[in-house]
């Protein structure tokens, strides 16, 4: 059902400050909570610890000698946008050719969010949403990408 190419897949990469790791969980639970208020075509999200990309770090730290920089995680959400209220319908029809039917959204910057106009933008605010949110507890700039139906693009 996840894979459905009707939906968007949205990936969201961030390490957290040592200090914050015990309020992760509650963190992104609220964040999930507010966004579902302004997005209801939420389906999925599953907060995920990147325990290679700790290992590799903490191998590479404790080498030089220094303490690590916090925590990598990668939170995942899938959205049906035909659900959200009111719902963002396709741009146009769906194409018969499968190569056709997933874009990419690559990296999505905060910046360009400001816009918010038309289908593009209404799909990528909830980058604004967790920017504001979850960056506070972050050690540097999230990593954001979407993988977005064409249809919607």
């Amino acid at each position: 059902m996840y894979t459905d190419l009707g939906l968007c897949h949205r990936f969201v990469k961030f390490v957290v400050k040592e200090d914050n790791v015990e309020r992760i969980e509650e963190e992104i639970q609220s964040f999930i909570e507010e966004l579902k208020e302004l997005e209801a075509g939420i389906v999925f999200q599953k907060l995920q610890t990147d325990t290679d990309i700790i290992n590799a770090e903490t191998k590479a730290v404790e080498a030089q000698g220094k303490s690590r920089l916090g925590q990598h995680y990668t939170l995942y959400m899938v959205l049906d946008p035909t659900k959200n209220i009111p719902p963002i319908l396709p741009i146009e029809k769906i194409s018969s050719k499968e190569d056709d039917l997933i874009g990419t959204n690559g990296q999505i910057d905060s910046e360009i969010i400001e816009l918010e106009k038309g289908v593009s933008g209404k799909l990528s605010a909830w980058v604004k949403h967790f920017h504001k949110a979850l960056t506070p507890i972050c050690n540097d700039n999230p990593v954001y990408f979407e993988l977005r139906p064409i249809i919607f693009n």
